[in-house]
């Protein structure tokens, strides 16, 4: 079933690595709204292959490394590691017990 946000793609990212995902998701979802990365339009193994050939060209990459720093940016100004990890703690207590 399609992935609901997908932590290795934010962890390719987060390494400045372009990505190439499946059509299904999130995965599609973030790529088409941050670019970054590439979407598979057929998931036969030639097909990947030809797409990997196309896609790795030194422009196409610089674009899609230019893209990933304007999500790294808007991560750093919007979500720091404390605001991030307070977030979670917050859901955890709404499920735990109380004496938990």
């Amino acid at each position: 079933w399609p992935e609901t946000y997908s932590h290795t793609l934010t962890e390719a990212w987060a390494s400045g690595v372009p990505v190439l995902v499946t059509p299904f998701g999130a995965l599609r979802e973030r790529v088409n709204y941050w670019g970054g990365g590439w979407i598979l339009t057929s998931t036969h193994v030639q097909d990947i292959y030809q797409s990997l050939i196309s896609y790795c060209q030194p422009d196409s990459l610089d674009t899609k490394k230019r893209q990933i720093q304007s999500w790294q940016k808007a991560c750093t100004e919007n979500h720091s590691v404390f605001s991030m990890a307070s977030r979670y703690k917050d859901i955890y207590r709404e499920f735990l017990p109380d004496n938990a």
